[in-house]
């Protein structure tokens, strides 16, 4: 029952991220209700209902009869899987946090290649709260600041990047070693698909991706 409690949850993180980042993206007022993208006609609440209202609607908006983009559709199944897979594996909630920030920046880089500083800090914050990591911030800094003296004169990797290391470094200490792996891993294998598309690869939805196996394979 539990694990059907956090599919659900997932799935309604998904969908709000999702509109999240869009009205951001329009610059459309985060206070109103939720509006079809395509009639703008206000939803009801059974529009609302994640993962279901899509399939009971055949993903067309019930006034306009045209259809959805899938995206919403998509990341509420994904969030909605994640969540009570990674509770299984960690048996603990905040991976589900940093799981939702993680998410969010992920939309951000893949469509602006650009991320908040709001959403960095807060999950800078988040990390500081509920894991305490004073003795490794010591051990960071000189580090930090190299790599951000290194990349300010040569660019070789997005300014974001350095600091979702380092915040992952104050999360899972040495083993961001092995988060910066896979994730290149990954990326390299991606980035033949990519280039023809941009020189610059978005590279925090393989940092997410490779945060999500590290929450797998970690035991």
């Amino acid at each position: 029952m539990f694990l059907c409690i956090l599919f659900f949850l997932g799935s309604s993180f998904g969908s709000f991220l999702t509109a999240l980042f869009y009205r951001i993206e329009h610059q459309e007022s985060l206070l109103t209700f939720s509006h079809c993208d395509i009639c703008k006609h206000q939803l009801d609440i059974i529009d609302l209902i994640p993962i279901f209202s899509y399939l009971l609607s055949r993903g067309r908006c019930r006034h306009c009869h045209r259809i959805y983009s899938s995206l919403s559709f998509v990341n509420e199944v994904f969030l909605g899987t994640i969540f009570p897979l990674i509770f299984v594996e960690t048996r603990s909630m905040l991976p589900l946090l940093i799981v939702v920030y993680l998410f969010y920046l992920s939309l951000e880089d893949m469509h602006k290649q650009m991320v908040s500083n709001i959403i960095l800090h807060s999950l800078l914050l988040t990390v500081f709260i509920f894991v305490l990591p004073f003795s490794r911030v010591l051990i960071l800094l000189p580090i930090y600041f190299f790599f951000y003296l290194l990349n300010y004169n040569y660019h070789f990797i997005g300014q974001a990047d350095i600091d979702l290391f380092a915040i992952l470094f104050l999360l899972t200490g040495n083993h961001v070693l092995l988060i910066i792996f896979i994730a290149s891993f990954l990326a390299l294998i991606a980035y033949p698909f990519i280039k023809p598309q941009s020189n610059k690869i978005p590279f925090i939805p393989f940092i997410y991706l490779s945060y999500l196996m590290f929450l797998c394979i970690k035991k």
